[in-house]
């Protein structure tokens, strides 16, 4: 269970809408950005998993 509070510059990371991954009580966080083959537009995915999970 993620308890705790987030780092105070996440809620801004992920608005600014850049990739990023970093570690958080024992958890892995990232935001990741897929453009579309269209090239007209994006979709950001924001995660939080355990540190030793793949995808």
């Amino acid at each position: 269970m993620l308890v705790g509070e987030a780092p105070a510059d996440m809620a801004k990371r992920v608005g600014l809408g850049k990739p990023f991954e970093e570690g958080f009580n024992g958890y892995r966080v990232f935001l990741s950005k897929s453009v579309w083959s269209t090239g007209k537009g994006f979709e950001l995915n924001c995660g939080i998993a355990t540190l030793d999970h793949k995808g």
